[in-house]
This record gives C-alpha cells, sequence and structure tokens, in this order.
C-alpha cells in the first residue's frame, strides 16, 4: 500500500508544498497521516494538522490530548478548533458540524498561506454516498459524490489521497504499522441513514461482488469526464445562441428537443437559477410554444424568464437585490474620493500602503468612480466585451453586482472593478507595456 500511495502522490503534484491534513484520530485520517510522513523526503510535503474537538462524545477530551501528544512527538505544527456544546443546533448537527470544519480549514488555509486541504475519504465514503444520492435522487452530477480533488475557492483545493483505498485496507494498515486511532461510537447508530448504508447494504454488495467498490469509483470517474466534456459543449452552444445576454429564441428552437434543454438548464445554471424538474419542464414547455412568441413565465416572486419574439432571457425584479447608491465621483486633481469602506486618491507617485492601484500613461476624460451601468464595457485579450457578459462568466451573483465599484471614463469604458472589501478586485486593466506611468489612482480601504 505505501508503494501505491507514493505513485498516487504524484499526481497532486505538492512535493514538498504546504499541505493542511485534517484529522479526525479516527482509522482514516491517521493512515493518511502516517503515509504521508513515509513519503520519500523529495516528495513529502510541509505538513500542519487541523484538528476540530467537536464536543459531541464524552471521550473528545483524550482524543484531543492524544494528537496534541502526537504532533509534538512527531514535530508537526497543531491547529485545532473547539466547536462549543452551545454552538450545537437542535437539529442538522451533522451539516452544521461540517460547516464549521471546512470554515476552520479555510480560516487556517488563509492564516497559515496553505492552499491544499488533505481529507481521509476512502472507497466506502465514496459508496455510501453514491447510494445516498441515488437514493435521494436529483441531478445526475451529483452522483459524483465526491471527486478525488476539487477548488475550496479563492485558489484553495481540497484533495482525497485514500478515494481509491477501502475501509478494510486501511483497518489493516493501521494494524500492521501499530497506529493508535479512536472509533467515533456514533457510527454505530443505525437512526442515520448513512450508518444504514454502511452497515448493511455495502456489505451485502460486497459479497454480491468484491469488486463492487472498484466498480463505483470507476462508474464517478466516467461519470465526471463525461459531464466535463458535456459541460464544455454546452457553454459552446450556449455562446453561440447568446446576444446581450439574451438567448436567440428562433436559433435554439431549431436544436432538437434534448440539446434545447440542456442548453436551457446551462443558461439557468449560470444565473444561479437551477429549478425542480416539474418547473423546468414547464418553462421549456412556455419557450417551446411557437403559437405565442411573448409572454413572461414567473419562477418566484423575484425572477421570471421574458420571450420576445427573436430572444428570451431572465429578468430580476428589483426588489430581488438591495438597492445600492448611485453616488458618483469624478476623479481629478489631488481631491481624494472618501467611500465608507475605502479611500481613493490620484497621484503620480505609488503608495505604498494602497490595496490596489491603477496606472495610466495618460488620464481618460471623465474618469469616474460608481456603480455599474447599461453599456459598460472593458478590454480583454481577445479584444473587448460588455460588462454583463463578464460578469455572467465569472459567476458574479446579481447581488455582488450590484454592490460593485466601476472606474470607468466618459465612453463607458471599464478600468477597475471591485467591491467593497479588500482582495475584491475582479478587474483591473494594465497598462501598455513599456508606457510611461504619469497617473496613479491608489486605492485603500479602510480598517474595520
Amino acid at each position: 500500500m505505501e508503494l501505491e500511495f507514493i505513485q498516487n502522490w504524484k499526481k497532486f503534484d505538492l512535493n514538498r508544498q504546504p499541505l493542511l491534513v485534517a484529522v479526525s484520530t479516527g482509522v482514516d485520517s491517521m493512515t493518511l497521516l502516517d503515509l504521508l510522513q513515509r513519503l520519500p523526503e523529495n516528495l513529502r510535503p510541509q505538513i500542519t494538522v487541523g484538528y476540530v474537538d467537536h464536543r459531541l462524545r464524552e471521550q473528545s477530551n483524550t482524543e484531543t490530548q492524544f494528537i496534541q501528544e502526537y504532533c509534538r512527538q512527531h514535530c508537526l505544527p497543531l491547529k485545532i478548533a473547539v466547536w462549543d456544546a452551545e454552538q450545537h443546533p437542535q437539529h442538522g448537527i451533522e451539516e452544521a458540524a461540517r460547516k464549521f470544519r471546512y470554515a476552520f480549514f479555510a480560516q487556517t488555509m488563509d492564516e497559515l498561506g496553505i492552499a491544499t486541504l488533505a481529507t481521509a475519504h476512502h472507497a466506502d465514503d465514496l459508496a455510501e454516498t453514491f447510494l445516498m444520492k441515488l437514493l435521494r435522487g436529483g441531478e445526475l452530477s451529483q452522483l459524483i459524490g465526491i471527486a478525488p480533488c476539487r477548488s475550496m475557492g479563492q485558489g484553495r483545493q481540497l484533495i482525497r489521497p485514500l478515494l481509491s483505498y477501502s475501509k478494510q485496507q486501511l483497518y489493516d494498515y493501521a494494524k500492521q504499522h501499530q497506529l493508535t486511532f479512536f472509533e467515533d461510537e456514533t457510527n454505530q447508530d443505525d437512526d442515520v441513514l448513512r450508518n444504514r448504508i454502511r452497515h448493511h447494504i455495502i456489505p451485502q454488495l460486497k459479497r454480491e461482488n468484491p469488486r463492487f467498490l472498484d466498480h463505483v469509483l470507476g462508474y464517478t470517474q466516467q461519470l465526471s469526464s463525461t459531464l466535463k466534456v458535456n459541460q464544455q459543449f454546452l457553454q459552446q452552444q450556449l455562446t453561440r445562441l447568446l446576444e446581450n445576454d439574451q438567448v436567440k429564441l428562433s436559433a435554439w428552437l431549431n436544436l432538437d428537443q434534448a440539446m434545447r434543454r440542456a442548453v436551457l438548464k446551462e443558461y439557468l445554471t449560470q444565473h444561479g437559477v437551477p429549478l425542480h424538474q416539474r418547473q423546468f419542464t414547464e418553462v421549456s414547455s412556455f419557450l417551446e410554444n411557437r403559437q405565442k412568441p411573448q409572454g413572461t413565465f414567473q419562477l418566484d416572486a423575484k425572477r421570471a424568464v421574458v420571450k420576445e419574439y427573436m430572444h428570451f432571457y431572465l429578468t430580476f425584479r428589483e426588489e430581488a437585490v438591495e438597492k445600492v447608491s448611485d453616488q458618483s465621483f469624478l476623479i481629478q486633481g489631488e481631491t481624494p474620493v472618501s467611500t465608507a469602506t475605502f479611500e481613493l486618491t490620484l497621484d503620480h507617485h505609488e503608495q505604498r500602503d494602497a490595496d490596489e492601484q491603477l496606472r495610466f500613461s495618460r488620464l481618460p476624460a471623465g474618469l469616474t468612480l460608481r456603480h455599474r451601468l447599461p453599456g459598460d464595457w472593458l478590454r480583454i485579450r481577445e479584444g473587448t466585451k460588455k460588462l454583463t457578459r463578464f460578469l455572467i462568466d465569472k459567476k458574479i451573483s446579481q447581488r455582488e453586482r450590484q454592490a460593485l465599484w466601476v472606474i470607468a471614463d466618459e465612453h463607458q469604458e471599464v478600468y477597475a472593478l471591485f467591491g467593497d472589501q479588500p482582495n475584491s478586485m475582479i478587474y483591473l486593466s494594465q497598462p501598455v507595456e513599456n508606457a510611461t506611468i504619469r497617473y496613479i489612482v491608489a486605492i485603500k480601504y479602510r480598517k474595520r
């Protein structure tokens, strides 16, 4: 298993890089921690252990003391979070605990400058999740359940190096290497669906076919690849049909029914409008009805699909989005522009304490700080793009869009696009290479 793990680890390309390892003191995470420490030095990451004391079991104090002593003996940095009993909800405690864990992991990664989190999910976990999704129904993409690697946002990623190993293999490894670990007695409670699947259904399936776990892993890998290719193809089709963020109706209707509905689902998903199957079928039928070239299909109190002869598109009532200020500030001279969250200054020199700096060889006419307007556009590597299309491509929500600030000129060319928080810059134009910089617009956020 050690040799196989080394080969699998190479696929992640994380040699000697910082790594946060989520450890619960169970057999899964203790095995992962041991395998990582046994990697050859040139492959071994710089391990930091992340541990959460959920205060859900009497033995949590013992487990916390154990991991502290373990990390001390193995010279491993340790970060601990405690989920106090007062924070425990009356219902949905498992989901609440998961959210607490991952919020802690993300915070720790940001604090320590670690880009990758490793968890000890294994093949049995994948099979359990697969069967639970199958039982509950839903989107085909949800059957993937647990991926070997996924984004956590903001430059962070989550990896699962043990996904190809069964729980029994981890037990065998722990026994062989005499690892100390703790069992969670709540895993024996058959009141929980996952536990019933774990204790009764999966053992039976393994008896029917000893390679059951391998087959689940193989199917999820195939499904993941197929969905990725499908999504890329649908994006190409949708791009061809879009005109100012409206779908060309006649071209959409010329597709066969399966493709029409797949493209429609992609369009709605990109706009953050997932629909259950019945409502999606109703929207599709509304748009496919050639006898009614115009109309509005109300999705809910705030959103609707509008059909107008040549196009269809989504609308969002103003009540759905929090109103923002219509403030507008002309950027000129040396007078700073101040908002509630940041200060903007125009100067001829670099400002070392600025959070962001926009550089110009010449100052555009009518340069203004304001919120976005219809007709705004910006330059990208391939040419120019409408700001609306740019925000959709970036998957910026409607609520976030309303609060964004832009720095634009009198021709509505956008040079910067950002929010009210540090590190919220979405777009910042770059000066022409080798241009002489004569003007600098500096943005400094206020401390909170």
